[in-house]
């Protein structure tokens, strides 16, 4: 079993290349009120973590362990039983991010861009699970 402080540190890994301002302790604290779920390797190594709340998911990984872990297992175990409680999922990214492609490939669409331009996006039905 896996600590809420060790899926943050591997999360946090995975995304402070796209929060460069943002340091490990306000990382935690933002994520305060979330639940953290791991995300494992296929040897089930520790490579990140899947934040939600309500219907708001986000999922970060370590970039060293691109291509070892199962996005269709962290689809099925977080993403379909969110969507089942709320009917829909929302998520946002920076549009600079590099990560629109891949949200848009699970299926989510983009709704609007706000003001700091972050693109928000829903999800109404899961692909590949």
């Amino acid at each position: 079993m896996h600590t809420r402080a060790e899926i943050l540190a591997q999360a946090f890994l995975g995304m402070k290349c796209r929060l460069p301002t943002c340091s490990f302790f306000k990382f935690c604290v933002g994520l305060t009120d979330w639940v953290v779920k791991p995300v494992v390797t296929k040897d089930n190594e520790l490579c990140g973590g899947v934040f939600i709340k309500m219907n708001e998911i986000h999922i970060s990984v370590n970039s060293s362990y691109k291509g070892s872990w199962g996005l269709r297992s962290v689809l099925r175990l977080h993403l379909n039983p969110t969507m089942k409680t709320w009917g829909y999922v929302i998520t946002k990214t920076h549009s600079d991010s590099g990560c629109n492609e891949f949200i848009q490939r699970i299926g989510f669409t983009p709704k609007y861009v706000d003001e700091s331009g972050y693109v928000h996006y829903e999800l109404r039905r899961v692909k590949y699970v």
